[in-house]
């Protein structure tokens, strides 16, 4: 999403004055926990930071708010559907889908559950409280062919897969 925004704006720094829009030479109004998120990063990455180091600083979910429906005409359109060369759903889906790894994610860094008995992983998400590890994989291979191969092959993927699916046909039951 950096890379697709740096081309779009011509500025590696797109982030700093909000994302100036080259149509219209106004930038885009952040929400109020998107602008924290991008003030902490400003600020955990130093002064005179290079652009990387504040993309790094930046939070899962602040990139998966610049996909929401508000920003749909303004970034989705001209610009961040760049960034998922494989996929072919709407900005709103997308959306949906990278809230829902998010919050696995941090279910995950809390050292919360997120097995279950029914071949899926448990997001807390309210919409989608069960997401299948499948979906992990697809989402990668909309950046990147290469990248959902690699979790498929190059991570324990197989692993939770055949786990799953021995809990389950054993009838083990637990959220």
């Amino acid at each position: 999403m950096h890379s697709a925004l740096t081309a779009y704006t011509g500025r590696p720094d797109w982030f700093s004055n909000g994302v100036i829009l080259p149509r219209t030479g106004r930038g885009i109004p952040y929400t109020a926990p998107m602008l924290r998120t991008l003030n902490n990063a400003i600020h955990d990455a130093g002064p005179g930071a290079q652009p990387g180091k504040v993309i790094a600083e930046l939070s899962f979910g602040f990139w998966t708010n610049l996909i929401a429906t508000r920003f749909q005409q303004s970034l989705w359109i001209p610009c961040l559907h760049r960034a998922f060369p494989n996929c072919r759903l709407a900005s709103s889906a997308v959306h949906r889908r990278l809230e829902t790894i998010q919050r696995l994610r941090n279910r995950v860094a809390h050292h919360e559950r997120v097995m279950t008995s029914v071949n899926a992983l448990y997001t807390g998400h309210s919409l989608n409280r069960l997401v299948s590890p499948s979906i992990l994989v697809e989402c990668a291979s909309w950046v990147s062919l290469s990248s959902g191969g690699w979790i498929e092959t190059g991570t324990r993927y197989k692993e939770t897969q055949t786990l799953l699916r021995n809990l389950s046909a054993r009838g083990i039951q637990f959220v």
